[in-house]
């Protein structure tokens, strides 16, 4: 099992906005591998303030587990789905 670390581009130059065809050739490499993958790294910009609607549409696009490196990410995922269920 391995864990891939999202795209640079997507994380830090696209700042997670419009991820459609950049989630599709991400993870199109990881095809061939897909039995073995494992979680996927997120590592974001430390200025990148949350917003549950781009984290929302994230977690729909990977569907797998994420590991964030952001801790104001993680809270605010942690509080948004909460409100949500």
């Amino acid at each position: 099992m391995f864990c891939p670390k999202m795209s640079r581009y997507l994380t830090h130059m696209k700042k997670l906005n419009d991820p459609e065809d950049s989630f599709a050739q991400f993870f199109e490499v990881f095809t061939p591998l897909q039995r073995k993958l494992g979680p996927v790294l997120i590592q974001l910009l430390p200025s990148l303030h949350f917003h549950i609607d781009k984290a929302e549409l994230y977690i729909s696009f990977v569907k797998r587990n994420i590991n964030i490196t952001s801790l104001q990410w993680k809270c605010g995922i942690s509080r948004g789905l909460k409100k949500k269920v």
